[in-house]
């Protein structure tokens, strides 16, 4: 299996090597997606120019309905904070500084792990801070 990954990705990962654990598993992901992709689903909806026919989804396979989700982002451009109450209610209306929210898909999303301690404790055995997932998550909530 491991000279397979080496002559499949033209020796980017090799065995005797260590490499980037992201960019294995973004190859690996894409790699059995397009080996493993079913031709077209039809899906309801409107096709081109507003008929009626079939939607065809030549992008799916197990992996993208597997690992494939979609994440919302807001955005919105600030208001400048020297401007009158009455100016910024006008800004407001404006489409420039209207609040954009874009879906973007993925299929993995990176997180943030805290960084280890210099020092060990006094009982030698947690070396690895353990933190919760919620608390390592909570990037992805809309608040940070």
């Amino acid at each position: 299996m491991l000279q397979s990954v080496v002559l499949s990705s033209h020796k980017r990962f090799q065995i005797t090597e260590q490499g980037d654990p992201i960019a294995f598993l973004s190859w690996i992901l894409n790699t059995l997606h397009l080996a493993l992709k079913t031709g077209g689903k039809a899906k309801k909806g409107k096709g081109a120019e507003g008929s009626t026919a079939p939607v065809v989804d030549d992008s799916s396979s197990i992996i993208y309905e597997t690992f494939r989700g979609k994440m919302k982002t807001y955005s919105r451009k600030m208001i400048p904070m020297d401007k009158t109450i009455d100016e910024r209610l006008q800004l407001m209306l404006n489409e420039e500084y209207r609040e954009v929210c874009e879906e973007i898909p993925f299929l993995y999303l990176t997180i943030d792990l805290p960084p280890q301690p210099l020092f060990r404790d006094e009982l030698t055995d947690n070396i690895i801070p353990q933190v919760p997932l919620f608390t390592i998550l909570s990037k992805f909530n809309g608040v940070q």
